[in-house]
């Protein structure tokens, strides 16, 4: 058979005529059928192998140290008590509390998203303050949607009544409280020690075993966070590093004279801390809160 008579063949005026042709169509229907029909299957059955987080709300009820972690008890919502929980710093933990004006303080990484401009100069009076946490990228921008308002973020180089300069990375802005309204602040911190019983917990993760497993923990403190209490806890810290210290000592170094008392080893700040009371800016990073590498001094 010749390429001419096929192609008569399969003609709607051919020996097949739209029989044929009506066959072959409906093959390449079922093809594409059975296609999208194993598509389908195959993605149903890996959403069935990743379960949707279970999502809890409670409040906690104690709080016990534990070294670097910490074990809450935590009420549910319902009622319920669930078992005991221990957060380690290497979970997804975040914590927040309210705050005041004096924790606006020099070396203090801070940020706003609602900086107004007016007569050229910025004035807000909602801030976030973050306490060895992850801070945000240093820097300013104009708000998308409104051309006055502007996000910005940056460590503060001097603090006044009514203004903060703030270092937004490389360069300074000075930024002005608004009169007639009530300064706010809210702190981030991912210190266990300041979590407090009556504070409330979010908690998203998944059940295995008859036991949930955290993937985030959202805490909100109850009582407002104050300079006095987050520098009465810095000064704590140091002075049982000095304490410490002095009692290796005492013990490597032979015939030297006996370590003074615990009374009198009064902890002293170490340098820079004058003007960082509260540690806010003690990382392990080795990047400083604009974002920028320290340099290392020979």
């Amino acid at each position: 058979m010749s390429s001419g008579e096929r192609l008569l063949a399969f003609s709607p005026t051919g020996r097949l005529g739209w029989f044929g042709l009506s066959v072959c169509l409906m093959c390449v229907a079922v093809v594409a059928t059975c296609g999208a029909s194993s598509a389908y299957a195959q993605g149903a059955k890996g959403k069935k192998n990743t379960p949707e987080p279970e999502k809890i709300a409670g409040k906690i009820t104690e709080v016990e140290m534990k070294g670097k972690a910490a074990l809450l008890t935590i009420e549910k919502e319902g009622g319920e008590t669930m078992a005991p929980l221990l957060l380690t710093p290497k979970m997804n933990v975040s914590i927040t509390a309210p705050g005041d004006a004096t924790l606006l303080q020099p070396k203090v990484f801070v940020s706003t998203n609602s900086a107004v401009e007016s007569n050229k100069e910025l004035f807000a009076r909602k801030f976030e303050i973050y306490h060895g946490s992850a801070t945000p990228a240093a820097g300013i921008q104009r708000d998308s949607v409104s051309a006055e308002v502007f996000h910005l973020a940056g460590q503060i180089v001097a603090a006044e009544k009514d203004a903060l300069m703030i270092n937004v990375g490389g360069s300074q802005k000075k930024l002005n409280f608004e009169q007639g309204g009530e300064i706010e602040v809210r702190v981030h911190t991912n210190q266990f020690d300041l979590i407090r019983a009556g504070a409330t917990v979010e908690l998203e993760g998944t059940t295995r075993g008859g036991k949930f497993l955290p993937s985030l923990v959202a805490i909100q403190l109850e009582n407002p966070l104050t300079a006095d209490e987050i520098a009465g806890k810095r000064e704590r810290k140091a002075r049982e590093s000095v304490k410490a210290t002095a009692k290796n000592t005492s013990k490597t170094k032979k015939g030297t004279k006996t370590a003074k008392p615990d009374e009198e080893m009064e902890a002293k700040p170490a340098e820079g801390d004058v003007e960082d009371p509260f540690g806010f800016n003690k990382k392990k990073s080795g990047k400083k809160p604009d974002g920028k590498a320290e340099e290392k001094t020979p």
